[in-house]
Parts: structure tokens; sequence; C-alpha cells
């Protein structure tokens, strides 16, 4: 009888572009991993090559950090991810935080910052019977599985911050 070799977690990594400590908190889902100290973006699936260098990034107030845990519906979830969207709209500017959180038994949800707000969110495998635009007119409308959701509003938004493990 052989006895089975655990492989070992991979908890860390050097950044390929300076060198920075980086944990690592995610799954197996996870394709991109944004350096805290320089803004290089490595692709996990391709030895770790810098696709991207965000640079000049200023870090938001974040009120949860890259590696903070916490229960969610009595989930145990690590924040692996984090953005700041913005979205600017008759002279004004609005941002918003994005956190990608992961458990090893549920996968991934995202959890939104806004104003003092939390909302959870969670991907839909459900695809629309019908093609839906991003920038769909107010008040019109798609089907899924039988349902019909009306459009209630709709923008676009960029990403001015981003750190840690994407999908």
């Amino acid at each position: 009888m052989s006895a089975a070799v655990a492989k070992p977690a991979l908890n860390a990594i050097k950044c390929t572009q300076c060198g920075g400590s980086i944990e690592i908190h995610g799954g197996h889902n996870v394709k991109s991993i944004i350096c805290q100290y320089c803004g290089s973006c490595l692709d996990t699936k391709d030895q770790f090559k810098v696709l991207h260098q965000f640079l000049n990034q200023k870090r938001p107030f974040m009120p949860l950090k890259i590696g903070a845990q916490g229960k969610l519906k009595g989930v145990l979830f690590t924040v692996i991810g984090v953005l700041q969207m913005e979205q600017r709209e008759d002279g004004e500017v609005y941002r918003w935080l994005e956190y990608l959180l992961f458990s090893p038994t549920h996968g991934y949800v995202y959890l939104v910052f806004e104003d003092g707000h939390w909302v959870m969110l969670h991907e839909v495998k459900d695809l629309p019977d019908s093609p839906v635009e991003m920038t769909m007119p107010r008040k019109s409308a798609f089907k899924v599985r039988d349902k019909t959701f009306k459009v209630f509003e709709s923008s676009g938004a960029s990403i001015s911050y981003v750190e840690g493990e994407l999908t």
C-alpha cells in the first residue's frame, strides 16, 4: 500500500516585477494577481508573467483588507481581491468598492461597499433568453427562465484601483 503524499498549499509568491511578497488566498479560478507594491498584474496561468502594470494607483480607504476573514450567512470567507469602481455622471464622481471573497466550500462572492452600505452578490449561471446590453435603455426588458426583468438604470463605470487576486 502506498502512502498518499499531500501536495503543499501555495501560501505566497514573490512578485515577478518587484520581488514583493504576495499572500495567496483564492482558489483555482484565480486568473490574475495584482501586486500591492508595484501594481503589476500577474498571470497565474503563465508563470506569473506581467500582463499589465497599474501605475500611480492611490489606495482608497478600505474597511476590509486583503486576507481578512469573516462569516457571511454562516460561511467563512476570505477577502482575496478589491476593485474601486468609478462612475462619472452630470459632473459628479461616484465611487464604490467591490471585494472578491473566497470560501473553499462555497466558492466566490462579491461584497460591494458604497456610502456605508454593504451588498452581497454572487454569479448567476443562467443566461438571459435574449442578449442583454450593458447600456439598455430604461424600462426595456429581458427574460430569464420565463421571468421578465425590467431595466431600472444602467450606466458605465471604470476601475480606478485594483489589488489582490481576481477571477
